[in-house]
């Protein structure tokens, strides 16, 4: 769904006579459409708040114009919380490409940064060091992932830490990726 948006399916799901207070996305490059959706719809425009771990920046993505659909649903959230300061700056830098300095102001306003906490239950007492050695990848290895200099980065890890195990046809590394 992530450049697929269907306002059919809002309209089948939520009808006209629902009432929505708040909406939270996870997704800016759709919320945009999803709030006119919304608006059109159940005749609502409800507050939306929402989550963004991933921007489409142009040194990121190959396919053009999804950052600015990400900056667009952003623009109708009142708040837009963020993984880290640097993510951020990425985002105020990305946006200077295309967007007025008025737009970049709004955005101060929506983007917060809300890292996950680390509790103190989270916190091993100690270390286990009889377990395997494995390296996870957590998305899909693509290039649009940057999937290939982040195995030359761990083909040259391995090269140092001997203690890493190797295995498979394809990665000839112990990288797991997860989708």
């Amino acid at each position: 769904m992530r450049v697929n948006f269907s306002a059919t399916r809002i309209k089948t799901l939520f009808g006209k006579h629902l009432d929505i207070d708040l909406v939270w996305s996870h997704q800016p490059e759709i919320t945009h459409a999803l709030s006119v959706a919304l608006e059109t719809q159940t005749h609502h425009r409800p507050r939306i708040f929402g989550y963004a771990h991933w921007f489409d920046f142009d040194v990121v993505t190959k396919w053009p114009g999804s950052f600015r659909e990400n900056i667009s649903g952003l623009l109708e959230m009142d708040r837009c919380y963020i993984n880290t300061k640097a993510q951020r700056a990425l985002v105020y830098a990305e946006s200077r490409k295309w967007f007025s300095q008025a737009v970049i102001t709004k955005l101060t306003k929506i983007i917060r940064i809300q890292p996950p906490p680390i509790l103190q239950s989270d916190v091993a007492a100690s270390i286990d060091r009889s377990t395997d050695k494995v390296i996870v990848w957590n998305h899909r290895p693509g290039a649009e992932k940057d999937w290939d200099r982040f195995m030359r980065v761990v083909r040259a890890l391995r090269k140092r830490r001997r203690d890493l195990p190797t295995y498979g046809r394809t990665h000839h590394l112990a990288v797991h990726h997860c989708r």
